[in-house]
Parts: C-alpha cells; sequence; structure tokens
C-alpha cells in the first residue's frame, strides 16, 4: 500500500474502470491449468481493451478461492483509458475469448485509494480457500505474480516511494548491490551475502 498509494493518489474520480472477469469452474478443476487459461484470457482482454476501448494502461490482481466446489480463479482489474464499456458488450466480448465463460463485473472508480486497498486485499486474502485446498493453492502460486501492472502504469507504477530504498546494506549503508551466483552482494562491502536472487522492496535502512 505504501508503495502504491501515491501514484494512485494522483488519479482522478471516474478516469478509471474496476473489471472482474471470472472462468467456469466445477469440482473437478485443476487450479495450476485454470491460473495458466486465465492468465492468457485475460492478457487478450487487455490487448482488445487497448486496441478497441481505448485502454492505456491498468493494473491486474488474481485471486483464487475454493469452498468445496471447486477452483474460482478469477482477476480483477483497474483500468485507465477511452470510455466506459457496457457490462453486456464486457461479457460477450469475454466469453469469446474464454469460450465458455461470461460472468463479469465492470464499474466506475470513484476512490482510487479505496480500490487501491480492495486491490491489493484480493491478493492476500485467502480466507475463501479451504483449509484442505491450501496446499495446492500454495503450491500453484509459489513464485508467481498476483499484482500486475501493465501498459502506461508499468513503468509509473514500479516507480520507488520518495524516501525509501531498495538494498540498503546494512553495515556500509550502500544502495548498489550485484548478483553473483545466486546471492546479492554489496558492491562495496563485498562481505555481505544475501541468499536469494529475487529483488525485495524494502523501506531504508532495512537489508535484503
Amino acid at each position: 500500500m505504501n508503495r502504491y498509494e501515491k501514484f494512485f493518489a494522483g488519479l482522478s474520480a471516474g478516469a478509471c474502470r474496476f473489471v472482474t472477469v471470472t472462468l467456469l469452474h466445477d469440482a473437478d478443476t485443476d487450479l495450476d491449468r485454470q491460473h495458466e487459461r486465465l492468465g492468457k484470457c485475460v492478457h487478450k482482454l487487455i490487448e482488445h481493451g487497448k486496441k478497441h476501448w481505448g485502454w492505456v494502461g491498468g493494473v491486474t490482481a488474481f485471486q483464487a478461492t475454493n469452498k468445496g466446489q471447486g477452483w474460482n480463479d478469477h482477476a480483477h482489474l483497474i483500468v485507465e483509458g477511452g470510455n466506459f464499456v457496457p457490462q453486456e458488450l464486457l461479457s460477450k466480448v469475454w466469453r469469446s475469448i474464454t469460450g465458455d465463460s461470461f460472468v463479469v463485473g465492470i464499474r466506475w472508480v470513484l476512490d482510487p485509494l479505496k480500490d487501491l486497498g480492495y486491490l491489493l486485499g484480493y491478493t492476500l486474502s485467502v480466507g475463501g480457500v479451504w483449509d484442505e485446498f491450501k496446499e495446492e493453492y500454495n503450491k500453484v502460486f509459489k513464485g508467481r505474480r498476483l499484482l500486475q501492472s501493465w501498459g502506461t502504469w508499468f513503468n509509473r507504477m514500479n516507480e520507488s516511494v520518495e524516501g525509501a530504498a531498495e538494498f540498503v546494506c546494512p553495515r556500509c549503508g550502500v544502495e548498489t548491490w550485484i548478483c553473483e551466483f545466486g546471492y546479492w552482494i554489496s558492491s562495496l562491502s563485498q562481505s555481505f551475502y544475501t541468499e536469494g536472487a529475487r529483488p525485495q522492496f524494502l523501506p531504508l535502512g532495512s537489508s535484503p
């Protein structure tokens, strides 16, 4: 929330739409295959939106639930640009992309910061996943990005928060790092190592 709220605070009310798309599912749904399919379909929808509806940028959040009736993997998007798309048209296009799914939602974003909270909450919530399905959930989503910005939002959303820095060495204070053999190494303090080659976003003064 701290990382993205400055960007969202700069959005005007009514400049964006909040879109939800779902996939048809049943009790035998395989989450891994369903999520791969969902990602491809969402990509096609975004490309359609850019070409036909004037979408210029946005962010996508993925959420999966399972309460004993199969996996319900779906996506929430905040999109900017173009005019409002009627729900009936969105549903028709989504069905043409998926071949079988048509349940969608779309509304204006009147409070960008509030909807940012919704979006982040969806990616963090596992309340809709019963305990017996959490092992599969964790296995499928481990290492996968559940929040993805795209279009004109890609670089703007990923700008660092003012006053914060990534990878600050607790020994020498340097903010420049290199990756060597799967370790992040301070370029000035070569003796300080951090396992894993995936960057993290950290507040000023924290170690990787």
